[in-house]
């Protein structure tokens, strides 16, 4: 694998699954470099101006709320505007990249249209460059295989830095048990 590589494990926690209806409100990140070292963290709220002035989850964000339980009074406390979190993951992605003329940070996730899509989203409404590479990586088939996924009716925790966490550490324990480490 290229030495060059960063990558950022990233899960969002939402307002519902319908990508159009949907609003990401959650993000969190775990950036690291092609051995999976840890070189960065970072989580935010994500504040939607549809969202700023309500004092409950609305009806289409309701179901939302039975998986992240995110109150709306955290959420009203803690989220930050988007062009303000868009410009610190900017910012992460540029002090981990160490080929600077190229886009190597690639986001992982087990849903990477899901994130991918949201991330683009949240960028282009901030009005800024797109800081991750055009092909995300989808972990979700590499997990399947190797037997490193979720159990089912297992505690899911349903936050955004804890799942994009949990994820590296699948992923770096499936890529252990097809022999990827033993080949360095």
């Amino acid at each position: 694998m290229n030495s060059n590589w960063i990558f950022c494990f990233c899960d969002f926690e939402t307002t519902g699954i319908d990508y159009d209806e949907s609003l990401p409100i959650e993000v969190g990140c775990v950036f690291t470099n092609a051995k999976f070292d840890v070189l960065n963290t970072y989580e935010s709220m994500i504040m939607w101006p549809k969202l700023s002035k309500v004092f409950r989850w609305p009806d289409w964000a309701e179901k939302a709320y039975e998986f992240h339980h995110i109150t709306i009074q955290e959420y009203l406390e803690k989220a930050m505007p988007n062009d303000i979190v868009c410009d610190k993951i900017a910012q992460i992605c540029r002090s981990v990249n160490f080929v600077k003329e190229n886009r190597n940070v690639i986001l992982i996730s087990d849903n990477a249209a899901f994130e991918f899509n949201f991330m683009r989203r949240m960028f282009k409404q901030a009005k800024m460059e797109f800081p991750f590479h055009y092909c995300a990586w989808d972990t979700s088939l590499l997990l399947e295989i190797t037997g490193v996924c979720d159990p089912p009716g297992k505690h899911v925790l349903h936050r955004a830095l804890a799942d994009a966490s949990q994820l590296h550490k699948y992923v770096i324990r499936s890529l252990e048990r097809v022999g990827y480490f033993d080949k360095k």
